[in-house]
C-alpha cells in the first residue's frame, strides 16, 4: 500500500479502512498538487483492485461464526429474568418496572453478545472484512448475523420485552420470525413512501434558493455568528474549516494572533486555537451576509469540493438544497437496512486531543461527587463510574500538557461517566465513556401520539416542520421577560406560570395544561428566553422573544441534530443558505416616510437600505416585524413571478403578478430557464458575457484574421459575379 504513495509520505503501519484511507487522501489533497493527487488516487485503486482479485473474497454460511461465549450470556440473563419476574409476581415492583428493567437487561445482554461475536471473528474472516474496511455491511449487520436480533418495536413504537435471541445462521423460531415481521414490512413501506416526502423537500428546497448565487467579493459586512471550537461532544468543530473569520483572535498566553479578521480558518488554525484554549470565535456567514442578490464570496467562505475560496457565479443555493435534500433519501432508506431492531444504550468514547495529566479541580470534583484519592497516578485499566443525569450545564475536564499549556475538553450530556482512573494520558487515548439510553423522543403525528426510539421516520417529518417553520403542536413556553417565577394551581385543568420583573414592575401569565411538565420552581429566577416548560421549542417565538440571529442559529442546530442521529454529516452553510431565505422577508407596520405601505412584504436588506437614507435625510424610518416564512411560503413570495408560477399555484401567482403589473427582473436561474436565456451562474454571468482573449500579438493576429475574411468575402462576390 505504501508504494501507492509519494516517497517523502510518512510510513503508514496501520490497518487502513474506509475512514482512514479518507483521512490519507485528505491529507494527501492538502499536501500535493492535484496533478500528483490524481496519480497517488490511480496508484491506490491499481493497488486495490490487484488485491481485491488475487483475495477472490466470497462468504458462505460457514463465515458467519456464532460465539460459544453466547449461549453462557443468555443461561445468566434468563436467570435475571425469571428473578425480576418473581419479584412482579411478589408485588414489590409494578409492571411498568418490570418491563423497564427486562429491556434494560436485554440490551446489555444483546452487547455483550455483540462484542463476543467480534473478538470471536478472525480478522481475515471474509464477512468481517467486508464489514470492518467499510466496503458492505457493517458491524450491526454482522449481529444479526451471528449474534443475536435483540429486542424490536412492535406497531405502536413500543419496545417488545421478549427479544429475539436466534441469529439469521441460526435462523428463527416461527414466534420470533413473527415478531420481527413489522419490522420489515414497516421499513419495505416506509421506503416506497418516504422516498416521495423526500423527493419533495428537495424539490421545495431548490425552489427556495435558487437565486442564491455568489455574486460579488464582499459584501462589506462587520456581522457575523459565534461558533464554538469544540462541539458538545468535546471534538474540534469542523464547521470552522474554511470560515472567513471576522475578528481578530490573540492567544492570551503567547501574546500573538492564531487568526486575524479577513483570514480564512485552515485545519491547522483550528489544533491551534483548541491548545489556546478559546471557546469560540466570531465568523462570517451566509446568515449574515449583506449583499442584496445572492451572497459574497467572504460570507461562504470555502467552496467544499475545490478547497479554495468560492468562485463569483457559483449556484450556491442548488449546491446547498441538493445536500440537503439528498441524504433525505438515505435517511429514509435507513429503516429498511436495520429492520426496525430496537437499539437503546448508546455509547460515546472522549479522546484526549493532547498528551498530558489530568487537572483535579476542585469544582469538577465537587460537581462529579468524586475525591482526589478516587484517582491514582498509574496507569489502570479500572474506571470510575458517576451519574451525571442530575448536571446541569457543561462538563469540562482540563488536561495540563508538558509544556504547562491547559486545553479543555468538553463532554457531552448523559446519563452516566466511566472515566479512567489513571491522571496520566496520551494523545488520543480513551480516559472517559459517555454512557446514554436512546430516550430522544421525536413526534409522529400521523398518530397523534409520542413514539419512543431515535427513528428516522420520526426525523424527515421533523425536518420537514423545520424548513417549513410550522408551530410545534405541544410546544414549549420560553419566558418573555426575566424575573422570579410563581406556580398555582387555579384549574383542575390548568396551572397558572407568573412570572413578575420587580425592577420594570411587567408581569407576564403562562396557562399551563396539567399534563405539561414545567421545568422552573416556585420562586426560580428566570432568564429572558429561557424555557419553561418540556416541549419542542417553537421557533416563531424564538424569533420574537431572542431574535432573529437565535432563531437562526437554532433552526439550522435543530435540523443537525435530526441528520446527525442518523449519522449523516452535513455543512452547516447549506442549512444556514436555506435559513437565510426563510428570514428574507419582513411586514411594514408604519410606512414613515417611506414609500412602502403597511402590510407590505419587503425585503430585508431592501428595507434597511432606504431607512438609512430616511435617517440620513432627517425623515421619519419606517417600522416592520421581522418575518419567519416556511420554505413553500417563501418560494411563492419571491420577486420573480416567473419562478414562483412554475413551483405552485401557477393561476393564482399570474393572476396576482398581473393585477400589480409586476416586472421579473431574471435575477434566478428558473426565470432565465424558462424564457430560454443563459443561466446567470458560472459563465452565464453577465460580468464574463464581453469577455475578449488577450496575450502577446493578439492584435496583430486580430486585425490579420479580419483581413483574410474580408479577403475572402470579396472572393466570394467575384465568383457570385462571373456564375451570373
Amino acid at each position: 500500500f505504501n508504494q501507492a504513495l509519494p516517497q517523502d509520505y510518512e510510513f503508514v503501519n496501520k490497518e487502513v479502512n474506509k475512514k482512514t484511507l479518507i483521512n490519507i487522501i485528505s491529507d494527501c489533497i492538502n499536501r500535493y498538487s492535484s496533478s500528483e493527487v490524481s496519480n497517488i488516487l490511480d496508484n491506490i485503486k491499481e493497488t486495490g483492485f490487484k488485491y481485491a482479485t488475487k483475495s477472490g473474497l466470497t462468504i458462505g454460511v460457514e463465515d458467519i461464526e456464532i460465539p460459544k461465549e453466547k449461549y453462557t450470556i443468555l443461561e445468566s440473563v434468563e436467570k435475571k429474568i425469571e428473578k425480576i419476574e418473581d419479584y412482579y409476581k411478589d408485588g414489590l415492583i409494578t409492571d411498568n418496572e418490570r418491563h423497564q428493567r427486562v429491556i434494560q437487561i436485554w440490551s446489555q445482554a444483546s452487547e455483550s453478545v455483540a462484542e463476543s461475536m467480534e473478538k470471536n471473528f478472525d480478522k481475515f474472516n471474509s464477512v468481517y472484512m467486508m464489514a470492518t474496511s467499510g466496503a458492505r455491511g457493517n458491524i450491526k449487520q454482522l449481529r444479526q448475523l451471528a449474534g443475536m436480533r435483540g429486542l424490536v418495536a412492535n406497531a405502536r413504537g413500543d419496545i417488545i420485552d421478549r427479544p429475539i435471541k436466534s441469529n439469521f445462521r441460526e435462523g428463527l423460531t416461527v414466534l420470533e420470525y413473527f415478531i420481527s415481521t413489522h419490522g420489515a414490512r414497516q421499513g419495505l413501506a416506509d421506503t416506497a413512501l418516504r422516498t416521495a416526502d423526500s423527493g419533495y423537500l428537495t424539490r421545495r428546497l431548490v425552489d427556495v434558493a435558487q437565486d442564491t448565487i455568489v455574486r460579488i467579493p464582499d459584501c462589506g459586512t462587520e456581522d457575523g455568528i459565534r461558533l464554538y471550537v469544540l462541539t458538545l461532544e468535546g471534538e474540534p468543530n469542523t464547521n470552522l474549516i474554511g470560515r472567513i473569520c471576522a475578528e481578530d483572535v490573540l492567544n492570551v498566553k503567547t501574546k500573538k494572533f492564531i487568526i486575524k479578521i479577513g483570514e480564512e480558518i485552515k485545519e491547522k488554525d483550528l489544533q491551534h486555537l483548541i491548545i489556546a484554549n478559546i471557546e469560540g470565535i466570531k465568523v462570517r456567514s451566509p446568515l449574515t451576509c449583506e449583499s442584496e442578490f445572492g451572497v459574497c464570496q467572504l460570507c461562504y467562505g470555502r467552496d467544499l469540493a475545490s478547497g479554495k475560496i468560492i468562485a463569483i457565479g457559483e449556484a450556491v443555493g442548488i449546491i446547498a438544497a441538493q445536500s440537503i435534500g439528498e441524504p433525505g433519501t438515505q435517511l429514509t432508506m435507513r429503516t429498511f437496512h436495520t429492520g426496525g431492531i430496537a437499539s437503546t444504550v448508546i455509547q460515546r468514547s472522549i479522546k484526549s486531543p493532547v498528551k498530558g495529566k489530568i487537572v483535579l479541580r476542585k469544582d469538577l470534583l465537587e460537581q462529579l461527587g468524586l475525591k482526589k484519592e478516587d484517582y491514582t497516578t498509574k496507569s489502570t485499566d479500572e474506571t470510575i463510574e458517576v451519574n451525571i443525569e442530575h448536571i446541569n450545564g457543561r462538563l469540562t475536564f482540563q488536561i495540563r500538557m508538558d509544556n504547562g499549556g491547559i486545553v479543555d475538553v468538553i463532554f457531552p450530556k448523559g446519563e452516566i461517566l466511566q472515566v479512567s482512573k489513571s491522571i496520566n494520558i496520551d494523545e488520543g487515548e480513551v480516559f472517559a465513556k459517555i454512557i446514554f439510553t436512546a430516550k430522544k423522543k421525536t413526534h409522529v403525528h400521523k398518530h397523534e401520539k409520542t413514539f419512543e426510539g431515535i427513528d428516522i421516520t420520526s426525523g424527515l417529518p421533523r425536518v420537514v416542520e423545520l424548513f417549513e417553520a410550522r408551530r410545534p403542536k405541544e410546544h414549549a413556553f420560553i419566558a418573555e421577560i426575566s424575573g422570579k417565577v410563581s406556580i398555582e394551581d387555579v384549574d383542575p385543568k390548568f396551572r397558572m406560570l407568573t412570572i413578575k420583573n420587580d425592577e420594570t414592575n411587567i408581569e407576564k401569565t403562562y396557562q399551563v395544561p396539567l399534563r405539561v411538565k414545567i421545568r422552573v420552581s416556585d420562586k426560580n429566577i428566570v432568564n429572558i428566553g429561557d424555557q419553561l416548560t418540556e416541549g419542542i421549542r417553537n421557533p416563531h417565538d424564538i424569533l420574537k422573544i431572542n431574535g432573529i440571529k437565535a432563531c437562526a442559529q437554532y433552526l439550522v442546530k435543530e435540523i443537525q441534530d435530526v441528520y446527525k442521529s442518523q449519522g449523516v454529516d452535513i455543512n452547516d452553510k447549506h442549512i444556514e443558505i436555506i435559513v437565510r431565505q426563510m428570514l428574507k422577508k419582513i411586514t411594514i407596520i408604519d410606512s414613515g416616510d417611506s414609500v412602502f405601505l403597511p402590510g407590505q412584504l419587503v425585503d430585508r436588506l431592501i428595507f434597511e437600505k432606504e431607512n438609512k437614507k430616511l435617517i440620513a435625510n432627517g425623515k421619519e424610518p419606517a417600522t416592520a416585524k421581522q418575518n419567519l416564512m416556511g420554505i413553500t411560503k417563501a418560494s411563492l413570495a419571491t420577486d420573480s413571478f416567473l419562478a414562483a408560477a412554475s413551483f405552485q399555484e401557477t393561476t393564482k401567482v399570474l393572476t396576482d403578478a398581473s393585477l400589480e403589473s409586476r416586472v421579473d427582473n431574471l435575477i434566478g436561474l428558473k426565470e432565465n430557464v424558462i424564457i430560454g436565456k443563459s443561466i446567470p451562474a458560472g459563465t452565464g454571468m453577465r460580468r464574463y458575457r464581453d469577455i475578449e482573449l488577450s496575450y502577446p500579438g493578439y492584435k496583430e493576429e486580430k486585425e490579420e484574421a479580419i483581413e483574410i475574411f474580408e479577403e475572402a468575402e470579396d472572393d466570394e462576390k467575384q465568383d457570385l459575379e462571373l456564375n451570373i
